[in-house]
């Protein structure tokens, strides 16, 4: 896992050091690089409902490199796969697992209000600031999470 969260962060500094997406509005991706944006969106789907650390800060940088869109709607797509992505992962463990509900309601709570207030805060800071500190942010976690799996 940490190297999955150190994976992403180093994919959000690229991003963050790559053109802005501004001058290719109206381009299209098509042939080969579509399937592979396609394919790696579902794989990052896929691990969303399976674990998802960091798998949203992996789904932004895949959307922020191969979209031709501002980072603030390059985070609303990603908000709307990810929402649609646990939805199917909620009805298939609900029924297949044991869920602690109780452990529900404060993720929940944490998912609303990181959805509401997240889109505010993407439209008022600039983009190049907001991914270098994800990208510095991933790095920290990943540290912490190595830390404690490997030396603890």
């Amino acid at each position: 896992m940490p190297f999955l969260i150190a994976s992403a962060g180093v994919m959000m500094l690229w991003s963050a050091r790559a053109k802005t997406n501004a001058h290719t509005k109206g381009h299209t991706v098509t042939g080969w690089k579509l399937v592979e944006r396609n394919f790696l969106v579902f794989l990052v789907g896929i691990y969303i409902g399976y674990f998802g650390a960091a798998a949203g800060v992996i789904m932004l940088a895949i959307l922020s490199l191969t979209l031709p869109v501002s980072f603030a709607e390059a985070n609303a797509l990603k908000n709307f796969a990810t929402l649609l992505t646990n939805i199917v992962s909620l009805v298939i463990y609900a029924f297949t697992t044991k869920v602690y509900w109780l452990m529900v309601i404060p993720l929940g709570i944490g998912m609303f209000g990181g959805g509401y207030i997240g889109p505010m805060v993407v439209r008022h800071i600039p983009q190049r600031a907001i991914r270098i500190t994800i990208g510095i942010a991933a790095f920290g976690l990943a540290a912490y999470f190595f830390y404690t799996a490997y030396m603890v």
